[in-house]
């Protein structure tokens, strides 16, 4: 009798501690080991803890949530996905609910053909800052299928709501050669509402040892028609 009462107690203990992480945030966590620290209200996870905030889901390393202080902290690895777009790095810091955050070489998949190799990335709500950056057209199937040229970019400013990407100080390199320089360009995602703008550019090249790169620009016109233009600049082999 006394050990069914012991365990009837440690189930309704869990049970209070499964409620009281439910209720904060509507976070959701499935990890093999948890502590939980109530008077101080510290979630600390242990290795390959995977974490549900709304429709954000994560794996960690190791970490701590800090609900009293409103505080969600990563040691190590990261891996966070929402939808189709992946973001994985390093230590990362920021609030609760991940509206607002920072890590460290990080790499973002955005929508499964566009991939940033950052040094450092900040979350200031609704605008994603990324620093020292390459970018690139990816598919992921299986496995990063990239091209071997990218765009070397000091700082890359993306806008979720209006899903707009705006790059400054850009070179387009080939493996490690920067042959083009732009000051400032920007382009929209997939999600975005139709507007005009620069489209992922493309490389082209030829037998004769000359290299293109088209930079298509779209202009919408009305609900059902609209105009891309496909500019080509040749970079002569002398």
């Amino acid at each position: 009798m006394n050990k069914i009462l012991t365990i009837f107690l440690i189930l309704i203990f869990f049970l209070r501690q499964i409620l009281i992480l439910n209720a904060n945030n509507d976070t959701y966590i499935n990890t093999t080991n948890i502590i939980y620290d109530e008077d101080k209200n510290i979630v600390e996870l242990a290795e390959n803890s995977k974490i549900n905030i709304n429709n954000t889901n994560i794996l960690v390393d190791r970490g701590i949530i800090d609900y009293e202080n409103d505080l969600i902290e990563v040691y190590g690895n990261f891996y966070l996905y929402q939808e189709l777009n992946i973001l994985s790095g390093k230590n990362l810091v920021g609030n609760s609910s991940l509206s607002n955050f920072n890590a460290i070489e990080v790499s973002y998949l955005y929508n499964n053909d566009l991939k940033i190799d950052s040094d450092k990335t900040i979350r200031d709500q609704g605008i994603v800052y990324f620093y020292n950056n390459f970018l690139t057209p990816c598919e992921l199937e299986g496995y990063f299928n990239c091209p071997t040229w990218s765009l070397r970019i000091d700082e890359t400013k993306y806008e979720i709501d209006k899903d707009k990407f705006t790059h400054y100080d850009t070179f387009l390199q080939i493996a490690d050669y920067k042959v083009w320089y732009l000051p400032y360009f920007s382009h929209f995602g997939a999600k975005a509402p139709r507007q005009k703008g620069f489209l992922t550019p493309t490389l082209e090249f030829n037998l004769n040892g000359d290299t293109s790169l088209i930079t298509p620009y779209y202009i919408p016109l009305n609900e059902s028609s609209d105009i891309i233009f496909k500019p080509k600049i040749i970079f002569d082999s002398n």
